[in-house]
């Protein structure tokens, strides 16, 4: 693991299920902003405890690796490929309205303030965010069959 590299967190706090302090340290130091080698010296944890940590962290999708993140964008038919996330209009914001929109039809316009947790300042989202958003939006749907028919509307339109 390239200690110079960036992480930044996937989820909320709240939403870590790892309960033990070394963990929550790392995950709470992970800003965005400080280097993995910048958290080791932070985190007063040896360097290969916090190595271990750090890529379990990584390894279940809690952080991410700024440096690496895959830019999401489509092409004029709507297919997605890896590449500059603005090429073609079609943003992170058209990926959370569309969420958003589709989300609003089963449970309301409480599918807003589902969804505002969500924040991508860089403009660019990696696969593992697209199914942490989208796995939240499911969450909030009640019944099997609504969340299957959401489901097939996010594989039809390729989000």
């Amino acid at each position: 693991m390239n200690t110079s590299a960036i992480p930044r967190k996937c989820i909320e706090l709240s939403n870590l299920p790892a309960k033990d302090i070394k963990s929550r340290r790392l995950f709470i130091l992970a800003d965005g902003k400080r280097s993995i080698e910048e958290i080791i010296r932070l985190s007063a944890i040896s360097e290969k405890e916090c190595m271990d940590l750090m890529q379990t962290l990584l390894e279940k999708d809690y952080l991410c690796i700024k440096e690496q993140k895959e830019k999401i964008s489509f092409n004029s038919a709507g297919q997605q490929f890896t590449g500059p996330i603005n090429d073609s209009g079609r943003d992170v914001s058209f990926f959370i309205e569309k969420i958003t929109d589709e989300l609003a039809k089963y449970i309301g316009p409480f599918a807003t303030v589902a969804l505002s947790g969500f924040e991508f300042p860089d403009n660019t989202i990696t696969l593992s965010e697209k199914q942490a958003v989208i796995s939240s939006a499911v969450d909030e749907i009640e019944g099997d069959e609504d969340k299957k028919k959401f489901l097939k509307f996010i594989k039809d339109a390729q989000l």
